[in-house]
């Protein structure tokens, strides 16, 4: 882009490959232009114009390509004899020609189909360039000696341009300006040569090729490439080799260019650029690079483009007065060249230790000279040049020092050599070198002792020979490189932790932070290097950030220089180990470049930012502001780099930004998770580590629970629950534990094969690891399949092992387990079997309040199994669970509350919850805050209270009142324990009154039309129990019980209507809430409900409309609606109370003399005469009784009779039941008030049974006896009968009784059957 060299190529989402700085400053200088609704993470490609990602990759391939093509480059020259006669500086023209057609023949035989065309950029570098001379001009100089040498040299050309072979006429020499080489300069540093100026001006090549074949002639300024190549064919393909001839040493560099080009017809010329690696050669004169041109079958003819000197004469002089030029400004010694073996360097080495100081000189340059080639370098050290080149570093002649100097410095680039050079003393005189008069050895000396405090073993050395101190006073030197020198020798010692302290103590870190704005960018870059080195110390963190470091820091992070962004980001990610750091760095600006650097071409810088800003955000403060400054979405592209650190780091930073709840859902937006899962099967286990744990903090958030998932993270994460290295598996098993959270993902893990490792985790070594272990299985758990698979799976003994973890959270998290486990009733068997009860009800007293919570909560659900209440009791877990119910934490409470109640079930349990004191607490907890507690607490006084003793101790403990209030929770749950609590607490029949008193009764009646069944069922059922006392039901009547329970008939929960049915039968037992029942409509329902499926629903509605029935007037109304035929069908049901409920119903209603022929019609006769001889004497009386009310119609009478019903009755007669005597009786004085049934009853042997029951000791089956026998008597046959069987004595034992009608019916019965004679009553004759 910017017409030089591809130093450090990369490629970019457009395919096509750049100098990383050249589009680096297009990226930044676009940002500054970009469109509105672009991001900063796009730009448009110079190519293309396409937006486009910022991520760039190094094009390596290119760049090795490169580095091959300069290595053969530089063996063939170093092959040609030619060149090292170059070093004599007596270059001949003649030479250089004859070389040149060498090389050329030597070049192009066998040429390849396609050819390589370079152009040369040669660049003027300042002399600290590594490849620089170590005698350097200045750079102006430079550049005015090499632009007049082009000068000369492109006027020798313009003289004898050629075409064919032949010189151009001087009217044809304007047509091809393009031919000749003219220098541009540019940036005011570069020097471009391009033979063809391709490279410099592109757009010259497409108009040339749209022209070519345009004639020559007056007015063109161009000609066609064929022509001007000699090409007779399309097919023919111009080939290029440039050959620099390495002479003397001037500081200018050549950066290579290759161009292709190839012509496809002959109409047309292909143009392709194929940019590879520079490779640097040290130019003389651009005389001796001669460019050859033209085919391999051109061996017969001379090239034409070879003959461009006329007279080589007059170069020779026009370069020889150019060198004379040039000795002002340098050495003109050329490079060493690589020796063999140390043996040719050793002669040299004796010249160092000569008495002539002029020998000195020489041979210390000389080796100066060889110790710059890195091949020499372990060969001068084998010669023994060391010892005598550290010696020479104390000569008084400063030219030896500076060359000495420079020796060492090269010898001790060689890592082996650092360690030689220390040894051999050169530390403490270059040390001394420090302050040398000559600013040369001060610069060299320095960078000596920054090379040798690059070695571990040298740190302490050079700390030792007092070189800090001096090194810290050149900070401030006038002198650019030697403050640049000076930091980097800091940089080197300040890596070792005691020479650290020493740099601190000396007062280094103040001028550091100050050259951290120094205007040479290498001093910067240094600066921030010791700044780097010096914060590794975390005390040292401190005292860098009180210097005011960190500002300009986060500003050289947007420094153009590559070098100066690595040095920076990784002191930044230094000093921010320290927590008040993190906040200046954020303070300080630091995060919105080191974002920017996320997208850096370069991989160290990447590398740092990513590592600073990871340690950034442990703060949680910053975790917001590098949300807010974009950082998420490049750090999720990093998660793709090909560097593993940084990909590593990446993982780390979204991990600590993920700890943000906020920031969960960002990092899925930003399509992090997708990248997460792909690196779960990174081949370095450190990136693993990262990721697995990024994941345990994105998965916080549910969608993203339901993202990983989808997006395939469950099976790698189970794969590394099998993973050799601990970390790894620990994070897999956290990061499932959360996706677990999730219901679907659950199944989804458990299907995976994710719990058969857990369980083996579980009795890992590391205690973290059983944590997660137990944690994921604890949510796994919950799905109930799953319950059944973890135990299964082994589960259940680890698990109770772990239960006596020492470690806390493994306690905490292995009761969650087994409380969700125990949720499967085959569970709560096998948890019982592998001895959990005891553990559990062991950490009741545990001192962590979770432990103690969950504990409790596994214990109320593995009581669910009868043998376990048992169980539970034995080991001592209610006085245990007792105690907790005063515990502070409300789940403790809670839990303790629930086991209570569950344990509580057991009879035998009730009585010891309520010895251990429980009854008091519970009590208390009615008004607890928390609303499970309060239910947990309802329900176990529910529980309790059905036990008689209880009753009476949960009302002692004051119970009742709370219970009350809760009738009227918020809560549905507590509503449905408070009423269920007091339904129960009812069953005494002083507790009813005290609940009645207590203002019960209208919350209840409230609470039938709760929109919870369970509330509405409860509280129907206390409202039963309270009815049975009758001024209880008149108070129900009066809070307007009735009408919310005859609408309860209806309900869908057989319970409730159940309830519902009882209460109103227990209420319709009165005369007077009787007749309200009626008007609530309660008859129609209750008929309904006789064909209920539920047999106590038919029960309690036969009872209620038997009760009803009870009433005169309600007694019509069934006849109006047709209610009787129901009842008549359930005669014959299965349930003995419904027969005795129907029975008895039909008998009030048999009541009304209209009823009386609906019942017959009805069919109920053959029924109730079947229910004579029921097994239950309640039955047998009903039936009796409506069979008597039945009978009191004068056609029924007969229908009775015939219906069988006479000889069941006369039975009857002799039942030991007061009342079955009595229905027995009154339906006989019915029946025998026919004519017809006299005779009948008479045969069926009634009359002495009945005779008996004048001496029956209750006064009603007396009565009816004698009315019974009166209407028996009408017969006279039968009047005979009734005195024969003895009636006479009882009949006149009853004329002295009470009861007046007894004593009319004895005496009418005793004038038909006797005769009065003598005071006494005797049979008639």
């Amino acid at each position: 882009m910017s017409g030089g060299l591809l130093f450090d190529p990369v490629v970019a989402f457009d395919g096509f490959s750049y100098e990383r700085r050249d589009l680096e400053y297009w990226i930044e200088r676009q940002k500054r232009l970009k469109e509105p609704d672009r991001t900063s993470y796009e730009f448009p490609s110079p190519m293309t114009k396409a937006w486009i990602p910022v991520d760039l990759y190094e094009n390596r391939a290119l760049r090795d390509f490169i580095a091959v093509w300069a290595f053969r480059e530089k063996a063939h020259h170093e092959r040609s004899e030619k060149l090292k006669d170059l070093e004599n500086r007596s270059l001949s023209v003649e030479d250089v020609y004859l070389h040149a057609c060498a090389m050329f023949r030597e070049k192009t035989a066998g040429a390849p189909d396609s050819a390589v065309v370079p152009s040369l950029t040669l660049t003027l570098r300042d002399a600290t360039d590594e490849d620089a001379p170590p005698d350097s001009c200045d750079t102006a100089g430079k550049r005015e000696v090499f632009k007049r040498f082009c000068a000369l040299l492109c006027e020798h050309i313009r003289k004898f341009e050629t075409r064919g072979g032949a010189v151009l006429s001087p009217e044809e020499q304007g047509t091809i300006d393009f031919l000749r080489i003219s220098p541009q300069i540019l940036n005011d540093s570069v020097v471009i040569f391009n033979t063809y100026q391709y490279t410099a001006a592109p757009a010259f090549i497409v108009d040339y090729i749209q022209r070519q074949d345009v004639p020559l002639g007056e007015g063109n300024d161009r000609i066609p490439l064929s022509r001007l190549m000699g090409f007779s064919t399309a097919t023919d393909v111009v080939q290029y080799r440039t050959f620099n001839q390495l002479f003397g040493r001037l500081g200018i560099y050549v950066e290579v260019h290759n161009l292709r080009f190839e012509t496809c017809s002959s109409t047309d010329v292909a143009f392709t650029c194929d940019i590879n690696r520079h490779k640097t050669y040290s130019v003389a004169a651009l005389a001796t690079t001669v460019v050859l041109a033209g085919p391999a079958k051109w061996e017969n003819r001379d090239n034409p483009l070879l003959h461009i000197l006329e007279s080589q004469r007059q170069i020779a002089e026009d370069l020889q007065r150019l060198l004379e030029n040039l000795k002002g400004i340098g050495s003109t010694r050329a490079p060493a060249k690589s020796f063999e073996t140390a043996d040719e360097i050793a002669p040299l080495v004796k010249l160092l230790d000569d008495g002539d100081v002029e020998i000195r000189r020489k041979a210390a340059g000389d080796m100066m000279d060889i110790a710059s080639n890195v091949e020499n370098q372990m060969l001068v050290a084998e010669a023994g040049a060391i010892p005598p080149l550290v010696k020479l570093l104390e000569d008084s002649d400063v030219e030896v020092r500076g060359s000495a100097t420079r020796a060492l410095m090269h010898i001790a680039s060689n890592k082996e050599n650092k360690v030689l050079v220390a040894e051999a003393g050169a530390i403490g005189p270059l040390v001394e070198l420090l302050g040398d008069g000559d600013v040369k050895v001060r610069q060299q000396a320095a960078e000596g002792l920054m090379n040798m405090s690059m070695s571990d073993e040298n740190q302490v050395l050079v700390v030792m020979a007092g070189t800090i101190r001096p090194l810290v006073g050149l900070l401030r030197d006038s002198d650019a490189e030697m403050r640049r020198k000076a930091a980097g020798a800091l940089w080197g010692i300040a890596a070792n932790d005691e020479n650290m302290a020493l740099v601190v103590e000396v007062g280094a870190i103040a001028p550091l932070v100050v050259l951290l704005e120094d205007t040479d960018v290498n001093v910067r870059q240094f600066s921030a290097g010791a700044l780097w080195s010096i914060a590794a110390n975390a005390e040292d963190q401190v005292l860098v950030a009180l210097a005011d470091a960190i500002r300009p820091l986060a500003g050289l992070l947007s420094h153009n220089d590559v070098g100066v962004k690595r040095t920076a980001a990784g002191a930044l990610m230094q000093i921010v180990f320290n927590e008040q750091n993190k906040v200046l760095a954020a303070k300080a600006g630091a995060i919105g470049p080191l974002v920017r650097l996320l997208v850096n071409g370069d991989v160290e810088v990447r590398r740092r930012a990513t590592g600073a800003l990871m340690f950034i955000a442990f703060n949680d403060d910053n975790k917001v502001l590098l949300a807010q400054a974009g950082a998420i979405r490049p750090l999720v592209r990093r998660l793709g780099d090909r560097d593993v650190e940084v990909r590593r780091k990446a993982a780390g930073a979204l991990m600590l930004i993920a700890v943000n709840d906020e920031n969960q859902v960002l990092a899925a937006k930003a399509g992090a998770i997708a990248p997460f899962v792909g690196l779960l099967g990174d081949s370095d286990d450190k990136v693993k580590r990262s990721v697995t744990s990024a994941l345990i903090f994105i998965a916080g958030n549910d969608e993203n629970k339901v993202l990983l998932a989808k997006a395939g993270a469950i099976g790698p994460l189970v794969g590394l629950l099998g993973h050799g290295d601990v970390e790894l598996r620990m994070m897999a098993a956290g990061a499932l534990w959360n996706i677990a959270f999730n219901v679907v993902n659950k199944g989804l893990i458990a299907k995976a094969g994710a719990i058969a490792p857990l369980v083996r985790l579980l009795e890992d070594s590391d205690v973290r690891m059983r944590q997660m272990a137990a944690g994921a299985l604890s949510n796994i758990a919950i799905d109930d399949e799953n319950k059944e698979l973890v135990a299964k799976a082994g589960a259940i003994a680890p698990l109770v092992r772990l239960v006596e973890d020492s470690d806390v959270e493994v306690r905490r998290y292995t009761v969650d387990a087994l409380m969700n486990i125990a949720g499967n009733d085959d569970n709560q068997v096998l948890l019982a079997e592998a001895g959990a009860i005891g553990p559990l009800v062991g950490l009741l007293a545990d001192s962590d309040v979770e432990v103690r919570g969950s504990a409790a909560a596994a214990l109320m659900l593995i009581a669910v199994n009868a043998e376990n209440k048992v169980s539970m009791a034995e080991a001592g877990a209610i006085p245990s669970l007792v105690g907790l119910l005063g515990d502070d934490d409300v789940a403790v409470r809670r839990n303790a509350a629930g086991a209570l109640w569950v344990v509580a079930v057991n009879k035998e349990n009730k009585v010891m919850v309520a010895e251990e004191g429980a009854i008091g607490p519970l009590v208390r907890l009615l008004g607890d805050g928390d609303v499970t507690v309060r239910q947990n607490a309802a329900g176990a006084l529910s529980g309790i209270v059905v036990h008689e003793e209880n009753e009476v101790l949960v009302v002692e403990a004051g119970a009742i009142a709370p219970l009350v209030r809760l009738l009227r929770d918020s809560d549905v749950e507590v509503r449905r324990k408070a009423a269920g609590a007091l339904f129960n607490i009812a069953g005494n029949d002083q507790n009813k009154l005290l609940v009645v008193e207590a203002g019960a009764i209208p919350p209840l009646v409230d609470l039938l039309e709760d929109s919870d069944v369970a509330v509405r069922r409860n509280a129907a059922g206390a409202l039963w129990s309270f009815a049975v006392n009758d001024q209880n039901k008149l108070l129900l009547a009066e809070a307007g019980a009735i009408a919310p329970l005859v609408r309860l008939l209806g309900d869908s929960d057989v319970t409730v209507r159940l309830f519902a049915a009882a209460a109103l039968m227990t209420i319709a037992g009165n005369d007077k809430t009787n007749v309200l029942v009626v008007k609530a409509d309660a008859i129609a329902p209750l008929v309904g409900l006789l064909a209920d499926s539920d047999v106590e629903v038919r029960q309690n509605a036969a009872g209620a409309l038997a009760n009803i029935a009870v009433n005169d007037q309600n007694k019509a109304l069934f006849a109006k609606a047709d209610w009787i035929g129901p009842l008549v069908q359930l005669l014959g049901d299965s349930d003995v109370d419904i027969r005795r409920y129907t029975a008895g119903a039909l008998s009030n209603i048999a009541c009304d003399d209209a009823n009386k022929v609906l019942v017959v019609e009805a069919g109920a006769i053959p029924s109730l005469v079947g229910l004579l001889e029921d097994g239950d004497v309640k039955v047998r009386r009903c039936a009796a009784g409506a069979l008597a009310n039945i009978a009191g119609n004068g056609e029924n009478k007969v229908l009775v009779a015939e219906a069988g019903a006479i000889a069941p009755l006369v039975l009857m007669l002799s039942d030991s039941d007061v009342e079955v005597r009595q229905k027995a009786v009154g339906a006989l004085v019915n029946i025998a008030g026919n004519a017809d049934n006299r005779v009948l009853v008479a045969k069926a042997g009634a009359i002495a049974p009945l005779v008996g029951l004048l001496g029956d000791s209750d006064i009603c089956v007396r009565r009816y006896t004698t009315f019974a026998l009166l209407n028996i008597a009408g017969n006279d046959a039968n009047q005979v009968v009734v005195a024969e069987e003895g009636a006479i004595a009882p009949l006149v034992g009853l004329l002295s009784i009470e009861d007046a009608e007894t004593r009319r019916c004895a005496q009418s019965l005793l004038d038909v059957v006797a005769v009065y004679s003598g005071g006494t009553y005797q049979r008639k004759v």
